[in-house]
C-alpha cells in the first residue's frame, strides 16, 4: 500500500484521470505479454506530457 500523500501528490500532478488505484482497473495493468507472470501493481500512472513524467520522477 502506497502512502496517501504519495497518491495525492500524484493526483495533484496527474489529474484523477492520471491515477489508476482501484483493484478492477488494475488488473488491466498486471502483466505484459508474459501472461504466465502476473503481480498486480499498486498504483498506475499515466501521465500526457513530458513535464508530467518529469514531476512524477521527482
Amino acid at each position: 500500500m502506497l502512502n496517501s500523500s504519495v497518491i495525492t501528490e500524484l493526483r495533484n500532478i496527474l489529474g484523477d484521470d492520471g491515477v489508476i488505484e482501484k483493484y478492477e482497473q488494475l488488473r488491466t495493468y498486471e502483466s505484459d505479454g508474459l501472461t504466465s507472470f502476473r503481480v498486480t501493481p499498486a498504483l498506475v500512472v499515466l501521465p500526457t506530457s513530458t513535464e508530467q513524467v518529469q514531476a512524477v520522477v521527482r
